[in-house]
């Protein structure tokens, strides 16, 4: 929005209370939105943030404040009204939890004070994970809060600082809490043995996110099929198609055998191991 425009904003919004300009004011708004946006091309009218405020501004506000006085204490009421009503709402813990619960942006909305109370934000972040993202980035960097987001919500390590999503041992306590937060770790991590391992011993389905190098690593694929079945689809081709590895995991779970390759389900040493 450039200066001119910003001014113009002010001013009109100030105008409002004061009787007798504020009809002056108001009668111009409607000229402009009903007459000189009418026959401007619309091309130049939605470029300029004036036109786009006059043209959002209610219609009953203009035409209530075209009359003196009592337009100017009707809307001023109104206005008071609304502001009360968002300070309240911005402020009460209950209902901007309840609003949190449904959408996590509405967190930016919260008081101050709600916003600097880790208490509140602990709360916040239990009732929407994805909240973290619209937390102070002070908060950003408070393991606690970001292991609980995660624990929740794999996608919540997003929204951790730079500097934690950076750190190897940080990264290996969140896979304590959701291995599936490996789908969103940086790339080195889906490369490292440690991350992986200790990821999909939370949960085998992260071997799906790992490096196509470690999909093929023998004891990480056995790890996770022997307590998933599915996990074996995630293994590399070679894995899949060697028969000792295939038997031993039929061994182990035989409920793999829904996932092995069509060859294998009709080799009976293999079929009579589950």
């Amino acid at each position: 929005m450039n200066c001119i425009s910003a001014i113009l904003l002010t001013a009109d919004k100030v105008c409002d209370y004061i009787p007798g300009i504020s009809t002056l004011t108001n009668s111009t708004n409607l000229f402009l939105r009903y007459m000189v946006a009418a026959t401007t091309r619309r091309r130049i009218v939605v470029n300029k943030h004036y036109y786009n405020y006059l043209q959002n501004k209610p219609v009953l506000r203009c035409a209530g404040l075209l009359v003196p006085i009592i337009g100017n204490i009707i809307i001023a009421f109104i206005d008071l009204g609304i502001a009360i009503a968002g300070f309240v709402v911005s402020s009460h813990e209950k209902y901007m939890l309840a609003l949190v619960s449904l959408n996590a942006a509405a967190l930016q909305y919260a008081s101050y004070q709600l916003k600097n109370d880790r208490n509140f934000i602990i709360k916040a972040i239990y009732s929407n994970p994805l909240a973290l993202e619209y937390v102070k980035a002070e908060f950003k960097v408070d393991k606690e809060l970001i292991l609980i987001a995660v624990q929740q919500n794999s996608k919540a390590i997003l929204f951790a600082s730079s500097h934690l999503q950076n750190n190897s041992v940080f990264i290996i306590d969140v896979m304590k809490k959701n291995g599936l937060a490996l789908q969103y770790v940086k790339e080195a991590f889906k490369a490292d043995k440690n991350v992986v391992c200790t990821a999909i011993f939370q949960n085998s389905a992260a071997l799906q996110f790992a490096s196509k190098e470690l999909r093929s690593n023998y004891g990480l694929v056995f790890i996770a099929c022997r307590k998933y079945a599915p996990a074996l689809q995630w293994a590399s081709s070679e894995l899949k198609n060697r028969r000792s590895f295939i038997r031993k995991i039929i061994r182990r779970n035989g409920l793999a055998l829904k996932y092995v390759e069509k060859e294998f389900r009709s080799d009976s040493a293999i079929v009579l191991s589950a």
